[in-house]
């Protein structure tokens, strides 16, 4: 074989390698970490037989993540928080003062807390919830795309023995809770939305 042949089908071979080694990097998996600058989180309560929904957040809650660098689905599964229900708002603030004091502060306990257990195929949720000092398991819905994370659950607060809390809080916003068929009717069931963006990582 000529020298020249044998030049050529050495940078064939090379550059064979260097495109397949190039492709390899493409397929790396893109990793997240949490940001907590974009975390919302929102309630909904609802009062009238034909349930009017109130919406509300905190202002004092913490989110965390276990896993510090990872896939979106492994930082998501790893997130808990805590808040302080004293600091409910729903831009109202004597509703908010009501709600603190009849609702939150019949409950045991300082604070909240939950964390995400488990996310199952595409849009199943298993989240721990922490609340009057009770611990539950809630089922919920996910959305997991490109880093955007948002989780929904509806809670009955009966379930965790607030019932008490629920029937003190009617009973001081009776007129306000009473809807066109004259029933006053405050819902023990509550929606929950959490949602924040992961920050993707560099890829090396």
């Amino acid at each position: 074989m000529k020298i020249t042949s044998i030049v050529a089908l050495l940078m064939l071979v090379v550059g064979t390698y260097s495109c397949g080694s190039g492709d390899q990097s493409k397929k790396q998996t893109q990793t997240y970490s949490f940001d907590s600058s974009a975390v919302i989180l929102e309630w909904t309560a609802f009062k009238f037989t034909e349930k009017k929904g109130v919406k509300g957040t905190f202002n004092e809650f913490q989110v965390k993540a276990g896993v510090k660098t990872g896939t979106d689905l492994e930082v998501a599964k790893s997130l808990s928080f805590t808040l302080n229900p004293a600091s409910v708002n729903t831009d109202n603030p004597e509703r908010d003062a009501k709600i603190s004091t009849l609702f939150f502060g019949a409950l045991k306990g300082s604070a909240i807390s939950g964390k995400v257990l488990d996310l199952i195929g595409k849009d199943q949720a298993k989240i721990e919830l922490t609340l009057n000092d009770q611990k539950q398991i809630v089922t919920g819905k996910y959305l997991l795309e490109s880093g955007s994370f948002v989780l929904e659950a509806k809670i009955d607060v009966l379930q965790f023995g607030a019932d008490s809390g629920l029937k003190a809080l009617n009973e001081a916003c009776k007129d306000l809770h009473t809807g066109s068929d004259g029933v006053s009717k405050l819902w023990s069931e509550v929606d929950l939305l959490f949602s924040t963006e992961l920050k993707p990582t560099p890829v090396h």
